[in-house]
């Protein structure tokens, strides 16, 4: 492997780790994170909206505004301030870990590789059977994901 795919390799499994120990199964609560805190630790919405420098009215709007998905990271972070929190802000990969995304791609990407291959081959009347197509598949999609770059992500 080269040191461009090592480093690669290197970093995956760093950002899996610090994932691993971070909010990766924390959900959202429907009222929104700054709604949520605000009334956990007893701040009025005035005292909130004083805290920010706005009106009452406006405070209200920021919290309808993160509970729809409607904020700024900005807003967001000087609502956090406000609350005397720290923003913290991640994408959690869906499979779990970085490493696993990858080797979910590589699958594909050899799924997709192989079975253009296969095509040819059938034309020709060379066709393979389940268990070499399998193999292949494992195979290609195995050496795809031991060094990723930019062309994995060219399916799906």
């Amino acid at each position: 492997m080269n040191m461009k795919a090592e480093y690669r390799a290197l970093r995956v499994r760093q950002h899996d780790r610090t994932l691993a120990r971070s909010i990766a199964t924390v959900d959202v609560p429907r009222s929104g994170w700054v709604h949520e805190i605000r009334t956990a630790i007893g701040m009025t919405g005035r005292q909130f909206a004083r805290r920010l420098g706005v009106s009452s009215q406006t405070a209200a709007e920021l919290e309808d505004a993160e509970a729809g998905d409607r904020i700024t990271l900005a807003r967001l972070r000087r609502a956090a301030e406000a609350l005397d929190c720290r923003l913290v802000y991640a994408f959690v990969p869906r499979q779990g870990s970085l490493d696993a995304m990858v080797r979910r791609q590589a699958e594909l990407t050899a799924t997709r590789l192989v079975s253009e291959v296969e095509q040819t081959m059938a034309l020709e009347d060379q066709r393979r059977d389940s268990e070499a197509l399998r193999k292949e598949i494992q195979f290609r999609a195995a050496e795809l994901a031991r060094k990723p770059d930019s062309h994995l992500w060219e399916t799906g």
